[in-house]
């Protein structure tokens, strides 16, 4: 392992396998005329808020579905769970997951910048030090996870908005 300020780009390229392809794709998209990276570029963004959509409609059918077993209600078909999502919380639910993702890189981003500036040194201080910076960050990283699916719950199943279902979860957790 050597510091960061060392690394080649021929070493990050030989690093990631991936890589030679994206730049190779890149290059091959830059030689298209301009009408055809359009179209490219919005194909992508309609394929990527599809895929977005349907895990959104996913994560609404599991909470659903998970919500009628601990009721016990009778057997539930796919095709009735389907037809109980009346309308997708796209927006709401979006707005969780963004909730959980930013909250865990705010909290991720200055522990990985501590680590990687010590990355060079290899002493038991710095040990020590990782050690502190991940016993620091694990437990926020749980809290916003358990928030955020608690969110979820108060956005799906009472139809709460995001306000609402944020201060109706603080109250949960507590309890």
């Amino acid at each position: 392992v050597s510091p960061a300020e060392s690394i080649t780009s021929h070493q990050l390229l030989n690093s990631l396998d991936i890589l030679p392809y994206i730049v190779a794709y890149t290059e091959t998209l830059l030689t298209l005329g301009p009408a055809r990276i359009t179209i490219t570029i919005i194909a992508g963004v309609i394929f990527v808020a599809a895929i977005a959509i349907f895990a959104i409609a996913a994560q609404q059918t599991l909470l659903i579905g998970v919500h009628r077993a601990a009721k016990r209600k009778k057997h539930l078909s796919f095709k009735k769970l389907i037809s109980e999502l009346k309308h997708l919380h796209v927006m709401r639910i979006f707005s969780v997951n963004a909730f959980i993702y930013i909250g865990s890189v705010i909290l991720v981003a200055p522990g990985t910048l501590t680590l990687s500036l010590l990355l060079g040194n290899t002493t038991s201080l710095n040990f020590l030090s990782y050690m502190a910076v991940y016993a620091i960050t694990l437990p926020f990283l749980f809290a916003i996870n358990i928030l955020g699916m608690f969110m979820l719950i108060h956005v799906i199943r009472k139809d709460e908005g995001i306000i609402t279902a944020f201060h109706r979860s603080m109250e949960s957790i507590k309890k």
